[in-house]
C-alpha cells in the first residue's frame, strides 16, 4: 500500500487557480445584492456615522472625544476615528455638506450613495480575509487539495453574503464587515503559525472596536501557552556507542 505523497505546489496552484471564476462570481453577486440595497431602510446608525465623519473631519484630533454638539458623540476606539477621517476625505469631494457638524439628520442623495458605498467597498477585507483563512487550511494530498478549494467557495459564499451582516450592515447600517475581517485575518495568521501577527492584526480591531475584548481571554491563554513557552525545536544529538 502506497503512501499518500503530498500535493506539489504547481497541482495546488492549479486547483486553485481553477476556483478563481467562482470565487470572482460570490464577490460580485455579493456586491450587487449590496447595491440594490442601496435605498432601502437605514436607521439612526446612518447618522451616528454622518456626524463621526464630521467630527473627524471638522475638528482637530485633541477635540474629538470631546465634541457636545450632537447626541451621537465618537464613542469607539481612536483607530475607528482615523477610519471615519480617512472616509471623510473622500466623502469632501462627493458632498461638502455632509461633513457640517450642525447639519444634524443631513441625509442627501449623494451622502446616501456615499456612506452606502463605503460600506460595501470596506467589505473587500471581508472577503480576502475569508480567502487567506480557507487557504491556511492543511493540504495532506491533491484530493485533498480539491476538497479544501471546493469547501473554501462554500465558506465564502455563506460568510460574505451572511444574511445577518447583510441587514445589519448594509440595511441598518453599520461597519461590523470590516471588523469581522480583521478578526478572521487574526486567526488566519495564527494558524498558520503566524503568532505575533495575529495578535498584532488582534490589537488593532480592539483599537478599532472595544466589544471585540470579549475573546481578549482566548488569546491572552493560546499565546501565553504555545508562544511565551514554546520551546524551538533542535536536532537531537547523537552518542557515540561505549
Amino acid at each position: 500500500m502506497t503512501t499518500p505523497q503530498p500535493p506539489s505546489p504547481t497541482a495546488r496552484q492549479a486547483v486553485e487557480k481553477s476556483l478563481d471564476l467562482p470565487l470572482i462570481a460570490v464577490f460580485l453577486l455579493g456586491t450587487m445584492i449590496k447595491l440594490l440595497l442601496l435605498p432601502s431602510y437605514r436607521s439612526t446608525d446612518f447618522e451616528v456615522h454622518r456626524n463621526w465623519l464630521a467630527i473627524t473631519s471638522s475638528l482637530p484630533r485633541t477635540q474629538w472625544y470631546f465634541d457636545i454638539g450632537s447626541e451621537w458623540t465618537l464613542d469607539y476606539p481612536p483607530f475607528f476615528a482615523w477610519f471615519e477621517r480617512l472616509v471623510g476625505s473622500v466623502a469632501f469631494y462627493v458632498d461638502p455638506g455632509m461633513l457640517n457638524l450642525h447639519a444634524l439628520g443631513y441625509a442627501s442623495y449623494r451622502t446616501i450613495v456615499f456612506q452606502r458605498l463605503s460600506v460595501i467597498v470596506s467589505d473587500v477585507v471581508l472577503f480576502a480575509s475569508i480567502i487567506k483563512y480557507c487557504n491556511a487550511w492543511p493540504c495532506v494530498t491533491t484530493t485533498e487539495v480539491a476538497f479544501n478549494t471546493n469547501k473554501r467557495v462554500v465558506v465564502v459564499l455563506l460568510t460574505f453574503l451572511d444574511a445577518g451582516l447583510l441587514m445589519v450592515d448594509h440595511v441598518h447600517f453599520q461597519y461590523n464587515g470590516v471588523l469581522l475581517g480583521l478578526l478572521i485575518l487574526s486567526v488566519a495568521y495564527i494558524r498558520e503559525g503566524e503568532d505575533v501577527k495575529g495578535a498584532f492584526v488582534y490589537a488593532v480591531l480592539l483599537m478599532m472596536k472595544h466589544i471585540y475584548l470579549y475573546v481578549a481571554l482566548l488569546y491572552f491563554v493560546y499565546l501565553f501557552g504555545h508562544y511565551c513557552f514554546s520551546v524551538p525545536s533542535s536536532p537531537q544529538t547523537t552518542q557515540a556507542p561505549t
